[in-house]
């Protein structure tokens, strides 16, 4: 920089010294911003995180709710299937 290059030549002057501060300065106002938009990100993570782990509860929830309903449906199924070979034989027994 050229600021630098001057002020290597005069390191004990007055302007060398605020010009230090203020590059501080500067320095730490960005990375207080950069922190703080850290934070907001961090913040929207926990936010979307949060609302994820819910939506994964219910869809588990449902999840469960429809494989018990299809486990059901299979043992009606296989019942009913009893039956209706049973009627089929009967039926043929009747006939024969």
């Amino acid at each position: 920089m050229c600021y630098d290059i001057i002020l290597r030549d005069s390191l004990t002057s007055p302007f060398y010294y605020q010009y230090s501060i203020m590059t501080e300065q500067t320095t730490d106002i960005r990375l207080k911003e950069q922190i703080d938009q850290l934070e907001d990100q961090l913040t929207d993570v926990l936010t979307l995180l949060e609302s994820l782990s819910s939506e994964n509860a219910v869809l588990k929830a449902r999840e469960n709710q429809l494989l018990h309903e299809r486990s059901e449906l299979h043992h009606r199924n296989d019942k009913v299937r009893s039956q209706v070979e049973s009627m089929i034989q009967r039926l043929k027994t009747m006939d024969g």
